[in-house]
């Protein structure tokens, strides 16, 4: 979107917010906890965990508890406001991360799988940042207020699997104890700016429309079909191989945890740094063929998984994930009051197939053979 030279400077002055730095730096802290698990939470299961097949369960449970806890977040911030909200939310995460902190002390797998969980129920809190940026400026400026935040995650993506490279042996006798320890630390940090929230004022939408529409005329659109299979469709192959290939480079491969990590890395970064041009693409081509698009990346990311387990083929695989997640993933944005629907509809997706196939504990080559048909099952709705 081209800005006329009178709306250019009133928008960049609304970028310059306090409320749009502190959702930065809670974007930047909140998902440190959330890749900090996706790094080691198969890793770390496979030590405590009695039965090896169950050892990706706590990362597993970190994508449940995110979808079933969406609809709870949205509940919460609307009876106690942005500031609380996203506080309690931080605070829950900090919970889950001391958790996962004791679970590493005391080698209890269930509670790993407890502190897990609750960090991704923290996450489902962290994810909403993005709309309150677009309730700190005008209509004009909401897209770049979203991308402002989700520059937040670059940060994490190095902080999250960072700090369990750096810090597995901190603690003594608690490998990633001392990781958990810090990650915790940042949760609080990120609870107590939230606090500092400046009231904020409703959508645009909301305020000219009056409200939401009711579900029932929502669920029978085909944007909102379209939506829902897209968003399902990424984060459903997301969830396998994300889960799988640490676990898979580390303990079956043999590749040392900063390469692990590394490789994590990059896939955070290539989820996120498109959200800089994807807006732009959907106005451009359209949001269908940018779908299709993430469909095609989806693919390649089979046939680069399958082509062997260098560390070249982990890096491209999980790259071209993150971008086709990324494309996928903006179908939630095809038709507004999706959000809700979608966290439901993820809720079902997340729980039962493809957990299902990560908790087999094989490498990623068998996951992959998996998840082909689902990776187009989404062209027939676009």
């Amino acid at each position: 979107m081209r800005f006329g030279k009178k709306q250019g400077p009133a928008i960049r002055s609304q970028l310059f917010s306090l409320n749009l730095a502190i959702l930065l730096f809670a974007q930047a802290v909140g998902v440190t906890g959330w890749f900090a698990v996706v790094t080691a939470g198969g890793i770390l299961g496979r030590s405590l965990a009695a039965n090896p097949a169950m050892a990706t369960l706590p990362v597993s449970l970190l994508i449940v508890g995110n979808a079933v806890s969406t609809i709870i977040a949205s509940w919460t911030m609307a009876r106690v406001g942005r500031a609380r909200g996203f506080a309690i939310g931080a605070t829950v995460g900090a919970f889950g991360a001391a958790c996962a902190f004791l679970a590493t002390l005391t080698h209890d797998f269930a509670l790993l799988c407890g502190g897990s969980i609750t960090i991704g129920c923290a996450a489902a809190f962290s994810q909403q940042y993005r709309f309150a940026a677009t309730e700190c400026v005008g209509a004009a400026a909401a897209p770049k207020a979203i991308s402002i935040v989700l520059l937040g995650s670059i940060f994490g993506a190095f902080l999250g699997p960072g700090l369990m490279s750096w810090g597995e042996a901190w603690v003594a006798g608690a490998p990633f104890g001392g990781s958990f320890a810090a990650i915790v630390a940042c949760y609080l940090l990120g609870a107590a700016a939230l606090l500092a929230l400046r009231p904020m004022t409703p959508s645009a939408e909301e305020e000219t429309t009056g409200g939401a529409r009711p579900l029932r005329v929502i669920v029978r659109g085909h944007f909102f079909i379209v939506a829902v299979t897209g968003g399902a469709t990424g984060w459903g192959v997301m969830t396998v191989l994300m889960t799988a290939a640490p676990l898979a480079m580390h303990i079956v491969d043999g590749y040392s945890l900063a390469a692990t990590a590394a490789v994590i890395q990059a896939h955070v970064l290539a989820m996120y740094l498109p959200s800089l041009i994807s807006g732009a693409l959907i106005g451009r081509f359209g949001a269908g063929r940018v779908m299709i698009g993430g469909v095609a990346l989806l693919g390649a990311t089979l046939v680069a998984g399958l082509a062997g387990r260098h560390m070249l083929h982990y890096g491209l695989a999980m790259v071209a994930l993150g971008v086709g997640w990324n494309f996928l993933y903006w179908a939630r944005y095809l038709t507004p009051h999706t959000t809700i629907c979608c966290g439901s509809a993820w809720v079902l997706y997340s729980t039962t197939l493809f957990p299902a196939v990560c908790w087999t504990g094989k490498p990623p080559s068998i996951a992959l053979r998996g998840t082909g048909a689902v990776a187009t099952a989404c062209c027939s709705s676009l």
